[in-house]
Order: C-alpha cells, then structure tokens, then sequence
C-alpha cells in the first residue's frame, strides 16, 4: 500500500467527491487520508506574519504572498508532518483536482516507491511543468528526468528524509518553489513522461488563482541578477527540449 495524502479544504464537498472517484479504483494500492488545507485567505494579515515569515517571503519574491499561497504552503508541510508522524517511508501527496493520464498508475507509483525507499532525502514529481537536465532510466523501464527547476504541486511522492528536510526549512517559500526547498539537500527528480495533470473542465479552481509571481523590481540587486540567471538556465533549457509540459483538462 501506498500511503496517500490528499489536500483537501473543508469546504470543497464537491472535489472532495470528485478525487474520491479518481482514487475509487485503485483501493487495493493507495492508502488514502485527506489532509484539511489550511485555507490562508480566511487568515488576517497578523495570522499570516505568525504562521509565515512574510518579511522574508517578501525578500525572496519582491512581494508579500497572498492569503491562499500561505494556505498552500502550511497545506504541504502538514502532509511532511503526516508522513513523519506515521510508520511510512514514502508517501503520494495530491491536491483534489488532480487527473491521471491513460497509464498504469498501480505499477508505476509502486516502482516509484521502490526507487524511493533510500536513506537519502528524495521527490519524484508525477506532473509536468519542470525543466530537467539529464534522463535516468531505472530497471523496470521507467524514467526519472533530473529537474533543474519546477512549479507544480499537484501530484508527487516525498520520502521520509526529506519530508524532514522540508520541515527544517524556513515558512518562508512557495509550495512549489521546488528550487528553494531542494536547493542540494534533496534529490528531486520528475517522472518522464509524467501521469498526473489537473483537472480545470469540472472543477472550480479556489485558492490556486492567487498566485501573483515573481516582482524582480524589489529584489535586492544580487537576489534580481540570480532571477535573471536562473531564467536564462530555463530558458535553455526549454529550447533545447529539455521542458516537460504540464496538461490541464479545460
């Protein structure tokens, strides 16, 4: 059994049903427990600074994070808090618009979980969106691509140890800031192609429209000319074939 987190608000009934469905065929394989999100937009300004350090926040992305981004980010650390807290070494965590592609899910994620079941600290991102530099097959003919950087948060696997490490960092980033919670400590890899996409068709998007991206005017001039280097590293890279596209299912 996989164990399988799911983050879910409180008052998202109708995703609630709906990511119950995706998972309904697969019970012999997912372990599943849904994880109340945490819901900042509901948070005050003062709740936020206490859960969250905006001030650094702000210093790494030129802005202050809206309510919903701070949700999301406490929303994924409760699920590293899960995994710890349990007798599990690796762990899926979803959001509840999650889709998979036409593939075998049951046989992938178990040999993802098998790859993954090491001392290191490792991810394995199941979605798309992430800039890779090389291809590493593994025996059982899937392959993991080495992510320089990636956004997304839809669908991953996280083991212990690096749960931990995500633990020990600073409130202070973006739930899928993957460059800034990996930076060296933790392998993170991609599934190439990748299974899991989101669904937008049936699905109201909630707190995801909050995302407001980077402001490199108020950046610090040395953070703004790493934001300059690191797109120039993306951009690269993404002409060279080496970008994995996301799919929503509009």
């Amino acid at each position: 059994m996989v164990k399988t987190f799911i983050i879910n608000l409180k008052d998202s009934a109708e995703k609630r049903v709906y990511i119950n469905n995706v998972f309904a065929p697969y019970k012999d394989i997912f372990d599943i427990k849904l994880i109340e999100a945490v819901d900042g937009r509901k948070l005050s300004d003062a709740e936020l600074c206490l859960l969250f350090n905006e001030e650094k926040a702000c210093r790494t992305y030129g802005r202050y994070l809206k309510g919903g981004e701070v949700g999301c980010a406490l929303s994924h650390r409760k699920c590293c808090q899960e995994l710890i807290e349990s007798t599990d070494e690796v762990a899926l965590v979803v959001e509840d618009d999650l889709v998979w592609q036409d593939a075998d899910v049951c046989k992938i994620v178990t040999e993802v979980k098998s790859f993954m079941s090491v001392e290191h600290p490792v991810i394995v991102l199941l979605s798309g969106d992430y800039w890779f530099t090389t291809i590493k097959k593994l025996g059982c003919g899937l392959k993991l691509a080495h992510i320089r950087e990636a956004v997304c948060t839809h669908a991953y696997m996280i083991n212990r140890a690096a749960a931990k490490v995500i633990l020990s960092t600073e409130k202070c980033y973006l739930a899928d800031d993957w460059y800034s919670l990996t930076q060296s400590r933790i392998k993170l890899y991609g599934l190439y192609p990748h299974i899991a996409d989101q669904n937008r068709r049936d699905l109201k998007t909630e707190i995801s429209t909050a995302y407001a991206g980077l402001v490199r005017n108020n950046l610090s001039f040395a953070k703004r000319m790493h934001s300059y280097y690191r797109g120039v590293i993306k951009h690269v890279l993404y002409y060279t074939g080496h970008f994995e596209y996301k799919n929503f299912i509009d």
